[in-house]
Formats: structure tokens, sequence, C-alpha cells
């Protein structure tokens, strides 16, 4: 009875957390784990004989075959080595080897990829007390805080080319930001009401929407469009619905208590790249077009292009509308660079994200700014030299787009 009620189910359970441990693509883990599970049935015996061979294995593969971390070979940057809770480690102050843009390692269709120049940069990541990447009492000491995703953190940039320390240091106004990479406004929200109680009634919030992936889908269309290409909502929701299954898989296995699982380490990024060459061909999409600009060969990610896509979570907390002085609407690198495509969807869709944003803010007295503009006249201007506003192998801002976004806020700010 005690076998069938407490250790069978037990069994089962750690057979399932035995398989995911492997690194595989989780629809792999649920054929692996309903083979067990058929073999359960039919064999007890065989059941227990492969767990107790697979923790064998996988304790025998870490202790002795790869004994040194991987981690140490990999290169992560500061984001993803510091992320922790929807914010960062606290007190951090270190320097890692920032690698390659976030396009090298989500395209999956361009096969000599890797023949593409990569370069790899220093970056310094500094945290303060409450998980954010400011100096030490920056936010208490702002005059403005910039709230937004990784485009304002800057997810690759060195501390002293980051937005806020660029502000910072072109002006004598102070700034501080509690932006988090892969959040969304409902975390700036959340972020916004727990530095609340600290801030002077001086102090002001500076809000960023990014075009990327700061909105969802309209409920009322059925299709969206993948390089101008209609496709059905279903496959979109179960592609990027699966995706969001491996991310948390793979936020399960990163935490402290799986860092030496080095086979997980070893295998992960090769079944990534796996699962999403799946899914690129189920959907008949890539996730990265390459285009040839100046000679120059710079990346841009699909999803960032599609339609019906144009609402998204309004701010509405009376306390926190009150400390909002503006609200700016960040373009795409596709947007910024669109007059090298032919995608008028491109442009209805970013007029509508843009025309939903203002309206809403609009209503509660708070000024809305599309900066597609500003990119795209500085770009045009740039790009004479052979010089981009973002990394050609990265979604994100550079260093030059920092400066170019830093000086035309303090311009609206304060001329």
């Amino acid at each position: 009875m005690i076998l069938k009620v407490i250790i069978y189910p037990v069994c089962i359970i750690l057979n399932f957390l035995i398989i995911i441990l492997i690194g595989l693509p989780f629809f792999i883990d649920l054929i692996i784990f309903f083979i067990f599970i058929f073999l359960f049935i039919k064999n007890k015996i065989l059941f227990f004989s492969y767990n107790i061979f697979f923790i064998i294995s996988i304790l025998f593969i870490n202790l002795f075959v790869l004994k040194s971390p991987v981690e140490k070979k990999q290169l992560l940057n500061g984001h993803k080595k510091f992320s922790f809770e929807n914010k960062y480690k606290k007190n951090i102050n270190k320097l890692v080897k920032s690698p390659q843009g976030d396009l090298i390692a989500l395209d999956t269709c361009t096969e000599k990829i890797h023949k593409y120049k990569i370069d790899i940069d220093d970056q310094q990541f500094v945290t303060d007390e409450l998980g954010f990447r400011n100096k030490p009492n920056a936010i208490k000491q702002s005059n403005y805080i910039l709230v937004g995703d990784s485009i304002i953190m800057g997810s690759r940039l060195s501390q002293k080319n980051i937005l806020s320390e660029k502000l910072t240091s072109t002006s004598n106004i102070k700034f501080a930001n509690i932006a988090v990479g892969g959040t969304g406004p409902k975390i700036y929200e959340s972020n916004m009401i727990e530095i609340l109680p600290i801030l002077k009634n001086n102090q002001k919030f500076l809000l960023f929407y990014f075009e990327g992936n700061d909105f969802y889908f309209n409920k009322k269309n059925e299709n969206f469009y993948w390089y101008g290409i209609k496709i059905p909502k279903y496959k979109y929701k179960l592609r990027f619905g699966y995706e969001r299954i491996e991310r948390n898989k793979d936020k399960l296995l990163n935490k402290k208590y799986f860092k030496k699982n080095y086979l997980y380490q070893n295998i992960r990024p090769h079944s990534q790249r796996f699962y999403n060459k799946l899914l690129s061909k189920w959907t008949n999409s890539c996730l990265v077009e390459w285009k040839i600009i100046n000679n120059q060969k710079v990346g841009f990610l699909y999803k960032y292009y599609q339609i019906n896509q144009h609402e998204t979570y309004i701010i509405k907390n009376n306390d926190l509308i009150k400390k909002i002085e503006k609200v700016f609407f960040v373009p795409t690198k596709y947007s910024v660079y669109e007059k090298y495509f032919n995608n008028k969807i491109s442009k209805i869709n970013r007029k509508n994200k843009y025309e939903f944003l203002k309206k809403e803010y609009n209503k509660l007295n708070i000024e809305v700014i599309d900066l597609t503009k500003v990119f795209q006249s500085n770009s045009k201007n740039e790009i004479k030299d052979n010089k981009f506003l973002f990394f050609q192998d990265d979604t994100h801002l550079n260093e030059l787009g920092n400066k170019v976004l830093s000086n035309y806020l303090l311009k609206i700010l304060f001329e």
C-alpha cells in the first residue's frame, strides 16, 4: 500500500526531474518520460533499474568526465550572469567578457553564421543596494529615474556608457535607472512601487516602452505577419508558448543548486539551437534576417516587425502617475533602418503601437514622445561614415545610439 501511495509517485516525479537535468529540448524530455512510464506499467523493476542507471550516469559524468565548470568557458554578459528575480544581484562591481550579440545566438537558419566576425568586449557591470544597475545610492540622489527594459539598462554596454550614466556625465542633473532586461510594463510598475517610499517629492520617472516586446496581441485578430507572410495566430501562440516553457526550464536549472550540472551546461546550447531550428521550419520563419548596409552585415530580429501587437499594459497607479514626467516610445532597430526594407506592415504596426500608447497616457495627462524620427535622422547621418546606432549583431543600442538618445532627452527636458 505504501509503495502505491508514496514511493511510486515519488519515483515518477524523480524520474522526470532526472530527465530534464540532461539538458535536452522539453518535448524530448516528455517523450523519454512517457517511455519510462510505459516501462513502469509493464515492468516496475526495469523502471527502477533505469532510474538508478540515470542517476549514477549523471553523477559520474559530472564528477569524473566534466570536471571543469563549463561556465568558466562560457561568455555571459552582465545581464545574463547577474539576473535575479526580475532585477540583478545586489552590490555587484565586476568586469565581465561581453560575448557576441543576441542575434548570433538566436540565428538558427544561417548555416554560415559562425563565419561572422565576433567581437568580444569587456563590460563593467555595477549594481546598487537594491539590485538595479546604478552606483550605490544613485536612486536616492537622482533627479530622474529611468524605467524600461534592456534597451534602457544597456544590455551590452559597460557601466560608463549606459544611458543613466551618460545623461549624468553630460549634464548637471543626476539620473538613475531601474531598468531590467527581459521585463515588461507590469514589472516596470512593480519596480517603481518598490522604490517609491525612498523618493522625494521632486524626483520623477521617465518611462520607456520598447516597440519590440512591450506590446501584445489584439485579441480580435486571428493572424499576424512574418516578413509580410500571414501566419495563423495559433502557430505563433504555440511557438512562443513552447519557448516560454524552455526559458522557464533554463531559469530553474540555472539556479545555484544546479550549478555543478556540467552535463546540462554542455548539452543545453546545442539543444536550444535544435528546437529553435525546428520551430523556425514549422512556422516557415527564421529568427534573424541579415542585411548588407553600406557593405556591412547587419542583423534584425523577425518578431520585432510583426502586425497585430499594438496594445500594452498601462500604469494607472495614482501615486506613480504623479511621478511620471514623460513616456517615451522606443523604436526597434528594424524601424530605425526600415528604409532598407520593403515592409509596409512594419510602419502600420509601429504607428498602431504609438497611437495606442499616446491615447492611453494622454487620458492621464502624461505626454508620450515617439523617438523613431530622432533615431532615423541620426542614423541617416551616421551611416555615411559606416557607423550604426545599434550593435550590428545585436538588437540593442550601442554607445553611439545611447549618445544620440542622451542628447535628445537633455534637449527636450531642459531646453
